[in-house]
């Protein structure tokens, strides 16, 4: 009897794993085969227990509470039709390099054969092809000696999976677990004490002579007369990124350019010229200052290009390039660089320090201006549509951006689309310092789930989640659990009456049958009062309307009045949800989405 009370279940090892990796929350939405596995994360004292009302919703909530960069939730799913329900949002998170474990409760190995209905043949292999690793807990071994090396595996596959999770990268790992391994008493705890700590170990992809590549880079830069950096948002994730960025190109006297996004989802973090003073906008496929700038630079820097190919960003220059990623695959699938170019991977911002060091030593090496000083600072700036719209658009913005500088370290969670193409446009009317996650996976319906984890596990920073119609409609599950837990939160949906990004696509294409008439399958339903839902969820709910000519206030006044209620909503404590009704016109929305990409027809055609 003293032997089996020294003994733990596959739950219990689960369990005190993840206490010991500093998991404080796990969601879930329990099920039979995973209910032992949520029962012992239930009964740890320094584990919180969340019903996510919902697999698809935990795995967004469990990444979401990830977001801001260190570990401080998991999910728990069930077998075939939980998992199978999620599988969308583990791409997503595996797309936005979110690092987040998913524990699957499988069927019992005793059962497991009988497929169906106890499982589905090959689950975890085919869903493991959207994660960024998977592993799956195979039937234990009656002997004692195998036992025994299983319960050490078992523990090191867990430990791993955490650590594989965290490793740039970033992204979702999955652990199948059948039912009879999570129940039983099998594993010796003094197999945990064995392996204490061998989550923290170094999981790095090869990265070649670390002394030859820096010679290299240092070289391309101090022979460049006009070298140029281009990032994609993913560096922003970075805690130093932006610090050492204006260290290097101060040094390098290079500009700084970061990618735009014109379809799908619009809004992501951007650096300002207050972080990186040599930060001078968006690169602007299409325009006349893009291609002035084609036929200038002799060096291209890019830093964590994960969307670099021609359909985003247009024809790269015909120049030598600086790659440096945390992943040479999803650089390289870009095929943009030459064999002349050199890539290099690893922590970016590793990578910048040691060239940036290396830079400091070299002869002649003097900080200053960019070669582009003497340009207009506005180089990437656009003059995108009617001067009465885009005052419109640029009052909403306004107002946005005092509400989220009246608040402490706001956070901002895009799922918006069309809304977030229009904030995009007018960022720098946005605070400093403000933190923005857009959806690279373009899952409409991520963004409660993404917003709700990260509110209720990051208490410290006040969030705010944009929505879309049809996101709201699509994620409306994870407004339970905020409502439920009185979380911190403000939800502000655009109600524009429809998907305009898609009625904007398919007028280009001219789809008569799927514009925003009156029997669309592209408009929200008129019967749906997103402010009264949220009300009977235990969420607060105001409506605003602005530009809709509906009363006799000013513009001014709407503006104000929208201003306010924002303010308030991020002031007061619980959920809230602010319904803000705009025009659905194509006037209104005109110039924001572009309906092709720069690899067809002419380049970033838009509506207009």
């Amino acid at each position: 009897m003293a032997q089996a009370r020294n003994l733990l279940t596959g739950a219990q090892a689960v369990a005190r794993i993840c206490e010991r990796a500093g998991i404080a929350t796990v969601f879930a939405y329990p099920g039979t085969s995973e209910l032992a596995i949520c029962d012992s994360i239930a009964s740890n004292p320094a584990i919180t227990l969340l019903s996510g009302r919902g697999d698809k919703e935990c795995v967004f909530m469990a990444a979401g509470a990830n977001l801001l960069g260190s570990r401080r939730a998991v999910a728990v799913l069930h077998g075939a039709r939980g998992l199978t329900n999620a599988v969308g949002a583990i791409a997503d998170a595996r797309r936005n390099e979110v690092g987040v474990v998913c524990f699957v409760g499988l069927p019992s190995t005793r059962s497991a054969r009988f497929l169906p209905p106890h499982g589905e043949a090959g689950l975890l292999q085919s869903i493991g092809n959207f994660a960024k690793w998977w592993h799956e807990v195979g039937p234990c071994s009656l002997e004692a000696t195998a036992r025994s090396e299983q319960a050490h595996g078992f523990a090191a596959a867990v430990e791993e999976a955490i650590a594989r999770s965290w490793t740039r990268p970033y992204g979702p790992v999955i652990v199948g677990i059948p039912q009879d391994i999570a129940e039983n008493e099998w594993i010796p705890a003094a197999v945990l004490d064995t392996n204490a700590g061998s989550d923290e170990r170094v999981l790095t992809q090869h990265q070649g002579d670390v002394v030859e590549q820096t010679r290299r880079a240092v070289e391309l830069i101090t022979e460049a007369e006009r070298p140029l950096i281009l990032i994609d948002d993913y560096v922003l994730r970075y805690d130093r990124a932006k610090s050492v960025l204006a260290v290097l190109s101060k040094i390098a006297r290079a500009p700084v350019m970061q990618v735009r996004y014109r379809r799908g989802p619009m809004l992501f973090e951007r650096l300002s010229s207050h972080e990186v003073p040599s930060f001078v906008g968006w690169w602007s496929p299409g325009t006349a200052h893009h291609e002035r700038l084609m036929q200038t630079i002799d060096l291209l820097i890019t830093l964590e290009d994960r969307n670099f190919y021609e359909r985003v960003v247009g024809t790269l220059p015909r120049c030598r390039k600086l790659a440096l990623t945390s992943s040479a695959e999803l650089t390289l699938k870009n095929e943009y660089l030459n064999k002349d170019d050199c890539l290099i991977e690893g922590d970016v911002v590793d990578v910048l320090c040691r060239i940036s060091v290396q830079l400091n030593g070299v002869p002649g090496a003097v900080e200053g201006e960019t070669w582009l000083a003497h340009l207009d600072r506005s180089l990437a700036s656009e003059d995108d549509g009617e001067w009465e719209i885009r005052r419109l658009r640029a009052g909403i913005v306004t107002e946005l951006g005092k509400a989220l500088s009246s608040t402490a370290s706001p956070v901002l969670v895009d799922d918006s689309q069309m809304f977030g193409g229009m904030i995009s446009a007018e960022y720098d009317r946005l605070p400093p310092g403000l933190r923005i996650f857009g959806d690279h996976g373009g899952f409409v319906g991520s963004g409660i789930g993404y917003s709700t984890g990260l509110a209720m596990v990051n208490p410290d920073v006040n969030v705010l989640c944009l929505l879309g119609d049809h996101g709201f409609v699509n994620g409306i599950q994870g407004l339970i659990l905020a409502g439920e837990q009185h979380s911190n939160i403000s939800y502000l949906v655009c109600n524009n009456g429809g998907s305009v990004s898609l009625n904007t696509q398919a007028r280009a294409l001219k789809l008569d049958r799927l514009t925003l008439d009156e029997d669309s399958h592209l408009r929200k339903p008129g019967s749906l009062s997103y402010a009264q839902l949220a009300t009977k969820m235990g969420l607060s709910s105001q409506v605003v309307s602005i530009g809709l000519d509906e009363g006799t206030a000013s513009l001014e006044d709407e503006l104000s009045a929208f201003g306010h209620v924002l303010t308030d909503s991020l002031a007061t404590a619980g959920p809230h949800l602010i319904e803000l009704r705009l025009p659905r016109t194509e006037e209104f929305w005109a110039d924001i989405w572009h309906t092709h990409g720069f690899d067809e027809g002419p380049a970033g055609a838009t509506t207009s």
